[in-house]
């Protein structure tokens, strides 16, 4: 499953070479979940795409940088500013959670989703 917008990935070292925001969505093939989402992110993604990169990384591709990085369901949206986890939404968020996200990422700040330590 990729989205029009949303490039699919297979290698997170992207998070380091983006001087924007960056927003990792991981999915695996055949998510209910992730494909009823996609059609509202990408019309987020419209609308303010052009603050920051978001990405769609195949889990199933590389399965260790999941774990890495403790993603336990899909869909899951990790925020990344600096190559540091900022916040996160795991399983289906609720869209004004997304958008919430989105206006901290564009803002810099930090989601309410919680910053690994």
């Amino acid at each position: 499953m990729t989205s029009a917008i949303v490039p699919l990935i297979d290698d997170l070292n992207i998070i380091h070479g983006v001087n924007l925001p960056v927003i990792i969505w991981f999915t695996v093939p055949g998510c209910p979940p992730c494909k009823a989402i996609e059609p509202r992110v990408n019309k987020l993604i419209e609308k303010h795409g052009d603050e920051f990169k978001i990405y769609q990384f195949g889990i199933t591709k590389n399965p260790g940088a999941a774990q890495e990085l403790e993603v336990m369901s899909t869909p899951t949206f990790i925020y990344f500013k600096g190559g540091v986890e900022k916040g996160r939404l795991d399983a289906f968020p609720d869209m004004s959670e997304f958008e919430e996200m989105l206006d901290t990422v564009v803002t810099g700040g930090e989601t309410g989703g919680g910053e690994k330590d």
